[in-house]
């Protein structure tokens, strides 16, 4: 489209090759998202995610986090649970997920993006950062749930049955 003339029907052409090349996408990303949020929904009775900060993930790592949908997923797989009767919770955006310890909640001041194992202070359990996050946001998430349905999450502690279930599947 660049190197065409403007105003020329070639490049009348080319706009719209591109237009339909970038619908097709879309609806090629739109369609995975579709199958994935209901493979999750009809597998999982709960599921936990995080709120995250999309601005500020933009800003460190540019356009290509946009170019996941994330915000378009998460509304995609909130309404696949409304139709399916599963339960999604959403953790606080600011919660320590990464750096709080799994196993004693110890709260590390700062853990650098580019650090992604870490041993715990306290414990001395060694953490993979994504994998104890997913505990982290699980034990949040299941406190929240409740019988009348799903209450602003806290930061409570798990229970210790939650919390062997979900180590189980380490």
């Amino acid at each position: 489209l660049s190197r065409k003339k403007r105003g020329s029907n070639n490049r009348r052409r080319a706009k719209l090759d591109l237009a339909r090349l970038h619908l097709h996408i879309a609806n090629q990303r739109k369609d995975w998202q579709f199958k994935l949020a209901r493979r999750l929904c009809e597998t999982y009775d709960t599921i936990c995610i995080e709120n995250l900060n999309i601005k500020t993930m933009q800003m460190r790592w540019g356009r290509k986090v946009s170019d996941l949908g994330h915000a378009q997923f998460v509304g995609i797989l909130k309404y696949m649970a409304s139709r399916l009767g599963t339960l999604v919770v959403e953790t606080p955006r600011f919660y320590p997920s990464s750096r709080t310890c799994s196993v004693c909640k110890h709260v590390l001041d700062e853990l650098p993006l580019s650090v992604r194992e870490w041993t715990c202070p306290v414990c001395g359990t060694v953490h993979d950062r994504d994998r104890n996050a997913a505990l982290n946001i699980l034990r949040v998430g299941t406190s929240t749930c409740t019988r009348d349905g799903v209450r602003p999450a806290e930061l409570g502690l798990l229970s210790s049955a939650v919390y062997r279930e979900a180590s189980m599947h380490r």
